[in-house]
């Protein structure tokens, strides 16, 4: 796990700290959430740009996964909205959990206390109809841990296909998409929170992983899939206005915000590229796709 945390944090950006400011300033997200991928059966790491074959080959389908990571202490940023005006800080902390065991033997109980991390977020991945690369999602497999929450859920599909005229009518986007760690009561310090295994320390974790199947793809085309924000809620909470999220740092200071559309979001998304390339490395590509989809397929020899 630490190795592919390591990996992880190879692609993605972060950021936090919370020294309290009013004054108006430019800052950056606290939270990041990313959605990586890769070609089915090619074996290659989970990477922000996916190159696929264009339409024509047979059916692609892509792999991807949603990650989600804490800004590194020393992040500077709106930490919450008051009257709709940011309230700017540093994040000064990210306090690790502490496990305790008190007794012993089978009357020994353990306990632990979390401090900074997430516990929930909220969100879409979708795509623009106008982009030439469309893709038909699946809803994602949350890792259990981000089950375990009251309300969590992969998501819903969109109520219809983002454009007209895709095959069979597909082409649905994901809504609603709400990884939710446990919780065992109605404030921040029951909480569950992952994503600060080490005091000081930030990773990457893993929220889910799901697939999306190709649909249209001309040469030397480009498109992006898109995760956008639906607001986490609160500890205990519910999702209506400016509320605190279930995102804790700074030893036990739980954000707040109304909306990452604000100037200074607290939240941040990367995006998945996906495109086609160039002519002249088509052929390599193939040739590449092939070879990995050969060596998984099973041996005719006896």
């Amino acid at each position: 796990m630490a190795h592919c945390a390591k990996r992880l944090s190879a692609l993605l950006l972060a950021v936090l700290s919370i020294a309290i400011v009013t004054v108006p300033a430019f800052g950056e997200p606290l939270v990041w959430v990313s959605v990586l991928g890769r070609v089915q059966g090619s074996g290659q790491e989970y990477s922000s740009v996916v190159e696929i074959l264009p339409s024509g080959s047979p059916t692609q389908v892509l792999e991807y996964m949603l990650v989600a990571e804490l800004a590194p202490v020393g992040t500077y940023g709106a930490i919450n909205y008051a009257a709709g005006v940011p309230v700017y800080g540093t994040i000064t902390s990210l306090k690790a959990s502490v496990t305790t065991t008190t007794g012993s033997g089978k009357g020994a109980v353990v306990t632990t206390t979390y401090y900074d991390g997430i516990n929930n977020l909220k969100f879409n991945l979708s795509q623009s109809p106008t982009t030439p690369i469309q893709v038909d999602l699946d809803t994602p497999s949350l890792v259990s841990e981000w089950l375990a929450g009251g309300g969590a859920s992969p998501g819903t599909y969109s109520t219809g296909p983002r454009k007209a005229g895709l095959p069979n009518g597909l082409g649905y986007d994901v809504m609603n998409i709400r990884p939710i760690a446990a919780t065992s009561g109605p404030n921040q310090d029951t909480a569950t929170l992952f994503g600060v295994p080490t005091d000081g320390q930030h990773v990457p974790v893993v929220l889910g992983t799901g697939t999306a199947t190709i649909l249209t793809a001309p040469a030397q085309a480009w498109s992006e899939l898109v995760v956008s924000d639906k607001l986490p809620v609160p500890i205990g909470g519910d999702n209506s206005g400016i509320q605190s999220a279930g995102i804790i740092i700074n030893g036990g200071t739980q954000l707040t915000f109304a909306a990452t559309t604000d100037a200074d979001p607290i939240i941040g998304f990367h995006n998945l590229f996906i495109q086609t390339p160039e002519p002249a490395t088509i052929a390599l590509l193939t040739l590449g796709l092939a070879g990995a989809l050969a060596a998984r397929r099973p041996s005719a020899r006896r």
